[in-house]
């Protein structure tokens, strides 16, 4: 009987932004977040192997980034630790919706890639980064090292910043929540001919929207009983996307299964927590 053989999973890698989201009162309690932390840790919950590259400071919220990300089972061999304050947001949440008070992202300002971590983020097959992290001016340089980027712009997005970069990401990514849908439409079909494989907007409570050249789809959002906290939703829908179309998944099933775990997301305080039994996203489809 001839043997079958599996495909290998590509590994995942995330490089940038971090920070501990510190809740103001009434709440008083402080999680582990980042668009970049967070994308990691969903990834990984699909299964997948997921790195974590960036910046902490030498204060304890430092120690508690690594240590929180290793527990879940994220590479942390190449963070560095600079001296000084790591980053952090201040969070205010109102009926459930996180507002961002404020937020300083400490020393990940002074984190540049030196050819050992570059070597390091080549030995992967996808890497992520995002507009709070700073690393577009490395975009260019993970192409030519043959790896699949994937990048977040946020709703931040300027004209300049577009041109410099989407030719060199292949999966891009967009809060796109202020826009009407056929607004969105347009902006995706436009941004996807700039050179990315697919295009992804996020929409809040309208759910999410992509468009791979071909076809547009749309999912809508997973109601919950109660919302507790909106903080991370975006990054849970995100990286569970990414986990899922790196395991084979279509686009369609993969944002399916996304916007159930984004859902999730929205029902207790951070972006995650540490979990006590296995994530839906990691076989649902």
């Amino acid at each position: 009987m001839k043997s079958v053989t599996r495909r290998k999973a590509p590994r995942f890698v995330a490089v940038g932004d971090n920070c501990a989201d510190v809740y103001l009162p009434p709440v008083n309690e402080t999680f582990v977040g980042g668009n970049a932390v967070n994308v990691s840790v969903y990834v990984k919950r699909c299964g997948l192997q997921a790195s974590y590259v960036g910046a902490v400071g030498t204060d304890r919220f430092g120690t508690i980034i690594t240590a929180a990300l290793r527990a879940e089972g994220v590479d942390v061999t190449h963070v560095k630790v600079i001296p000084g304050s790591s980053g952090i947001t201040e969070v205010r949440l109102e009926h459930g919706e996180r507002i961002f008070v404020r937020e300083d992202m400490g020393v990940q300002r002074q984190f540049k890639l030196d050819e050992q971590t570059l070597q390091f983020i080549a030995s992967h097959q996808f890497v992520y980064t995002t507009y709070y992290g700073g690393m577009e001016g490395y975009l260019g340089e993970f192409k030519r090292r043959g790896l699949t980027v994937g990048y977040d712009y946020s709703d931040l997005y300027t004209e300049e910043l577009l041109c410099r970069t989407l030719q060199h990401v292949d999966w891009a990514f967009f809060s796109m929540s202020s826009l009407a849908q056929a607004e969105v439409e347009a902006t995706l079909r436009t941004l996807q001919r700039r050179g990315p494989q697919f295009v992804v907007a996020t929409m809040g409570k309208r759910g999410s929207a992509a468009f791979d050249g071909k076809r547009l789809y749309y999912q809508p959002a997973v109601a919950v009983e109660k919302v507790v906290d909106t903080l991370g939703a975006g990054d849970a829908f995100i990286g569970t996307l990414i986990g899922h179309l790196l395991k084979g998944r279509s686009l369609e099933q993969a944002m399916r299964v996304a916007a159930k775990v984004a859902a999730k997301a929205c029902t207790h305080l951070g972006a995650w927590i540490q979990e006590r039994e296995p994530n839906e996203g990691a076989d649902d489809a």
